[in-house]
């Protein structure tokens, strides 16, 4: 009760003034009532709430979409069987083993004579062809060797042919000229001596003993002198002795000797290909000093890449199943993809008494760029005496083969880790096994898929191929990669 007084006691000391009294009533006719007030605010949380279920429903598809796109919702991996398409059967394969790949001619470049290397212009790896240039070693003492020894043969050789020869028309008539003055001195002389001998019988008084010593003297002289020019006229005439000769042209021959040993010493400085080939070990550089005779060194190695042997080792109790001439199969662990033809060219006669093995050359039929020395490699030993091997179809298992009515008969192959469909015309049937005409490629991984288990697209665990002891492709015969997958 006193509460109420209160109240409205207040409303009766401040009651509204006329001026404020229109205002007063206009705010309270604009006033909602409590049921209208709860009403309106059903509807905006009705919609607030249909608002953002709207929103979140898009957020959850579209990261439905990204996901789905991402591979979040894919099926996960199935694992199955594969066989190589085209390889080998495990009954064509008498032995698989391993081996490395080796160029049939190999050569170390090393050289023959000492200095500094004035040139270098081959690379590993490049190719040279024959007669091309190496290693260039300073030959500036060597050709002087050379022109010293042309120089001494060619004045030997004047000597030789001067002998050979004989004296020019010439000098044969000076020597004749000089031994008719001669033989002219010997007879004044000889009548000198006459008349000095006849004058002193005659009147003894008249020529001394002295004068008569003088008159022989002169005598004697020229009778020695006329001998000499008459012996020089003759040797001109007759030619030199056999002996001069043999001597002049021991000489020559000599000069010739170390003419041939300067060239060669300037030959061995320029090293160049002896064929075509390509080079596969550098050893050295311009300016290096070379001294053979104290470190023996291969300046570089060449090798022809284009004829190629894999060297394996063979048991000798396995050596009455393989002979020369018999077809092999060379797959390098580097591209297990590609497959080359090989052939039996030498069993070499020497056995490794530790390992009791004997090795085998085998040579590659059709090599190319990506076979390397020194590549590790395996070698299969197939049949030679199986002749329907060659004109038979390659087959595929049965259940790897998808047969529907009024569609094309298809299979699915590896393409990385992804099964991809691919149609076949398909051949004979064994039961078993299917001849396939075309659609494949030698050398690719077709699934064992069954319709229940595969698609287009489908992704897969790596399958692991069958070895050679449980029938398909032999162990060791990996298939031809597809376009997807990376060496």
């Amino acid at each position: 009760m006193a509460t109420e007084t209160q109240r409205a006691s207040r409303t009766i000391e401040a009651p509204a003034s006329p001026a404020e009294q229109p205002v007063a009533l206009q705010l309270r006719s604009l006033r909602l009532d409590k049921d209208e007030r709860r009403g309106s605010g059903r509807r905006v949380r009705w919609l607030r709430m249909l608002l953002w279920l709207g929103v979140t429903g898009g957020v959850i598809v579209a990261a439905g979409l990204w996901a789905n796109s991402a591979g979040y919702f894919e099926k996960p991996p199935v694992e199955v069987d594969a066989v190589v398409f085209g390889a080998s059967d495990s009954s064509d394969v008498l032995l698989d083993l391993t081996g490395y790949l080796a160029p049939r001619r190999r050569i170390n470049v090393s050289p023959r004579v000492g200095g500094y290397i004035v040139a270098f212009p081959c690379e590993a790896g490049q190719r040279v062809k024959k007669g091309d240039l190496l290693v260039q070693i300073d030959d500036r003492l060597f050709k002087a060797e050379v022109e010293s020894a042309k120089a001494t043969l060619a004045q030997w050789q004047s000597k030789l042919d001067e002998l050979q020869h004989g004296a020019l028309p010439e000098e044969i008539a000076k020597a004749t000229a000089l031994f008719d003055q001669a033989k002219h001195q010997l007879d004044k002389a000889d009548q000198d001596l006459k008349r000095a001998i006849a004058t002193r019988e005659r009147s003894p008084q008249v020529i001394t003993d002295a004068e008569m010593t003088q008159r022989n003297t002169e005598y004697r002289s020229a009778k020695a002198n006329a001998a000499s020019f008459e012996q020089s006229l003759l040797l001109l005439k007759h030619g030199a002795r056999p002996e001069q000769v043999a001597a002049a042209e021991a000489q020559v021959e000599q000069a010739q000797a170390l003419l041939r040993k300067a060239e060669v010493m300037v030959d061995n400085a320029r090293l160049v290909a002896p064929h075509d080939a390509t080079v596969i070990e550098k050893n050295g550089e311009e300016g290096e000093g070379i001294h053979p005779e104290v470190v023996i060194k291969s300046l570089c190695v060449l090798a022809d890449l284009s004829d190629m042997e894999a060297e394996v080792e063979v048991q000798e109790t396995d050596l009455q199943r393989i002979a020369v001439g018999d077809p092999c199969r060379v797959i390098p662990d580097a591209y297990e993809n590609h497959t080359y033809d090989g052939q039996i060219v030498r069993i070499l006669p020497l056995v490794n008494k530790a390992r009791g093995t004997v090795v085998v050359k085998v040579r590659v039929l059709n090599p190319d760029e990506h076979l390397l020395v020194d590549m590790n490699c395996r070698v299969l030993f197939v049949r030679k005496d199986n002749p329907n091997a060659a004109e038979r179809l390659p087959r595929v298992p049965k259940r790897a083969v998808v047969e529907e009515e009024g569609t094309a008969s298809y299979v699915y192959v590896l393409d990385g880790l992804v099964a991809r469909r691919r149609n076949v015309e398909l051949g004979a049937s064994d039961g078993e096994e299917f001849e396939i005409k075309s659609g494949l490629q030698k050398g690719e991984i077709v699934l064992m898929s069954g319709a229940e288990s595969l698609t287009d697209g489908r992704r897969v665990r790596p399958p692991k191929l069958p070895d050679a002891n449980a029938g398909g492709a032999p162990a060791g015969t990996t298939p031809k990669k597809s376009a997807g997958e990376s060496s």
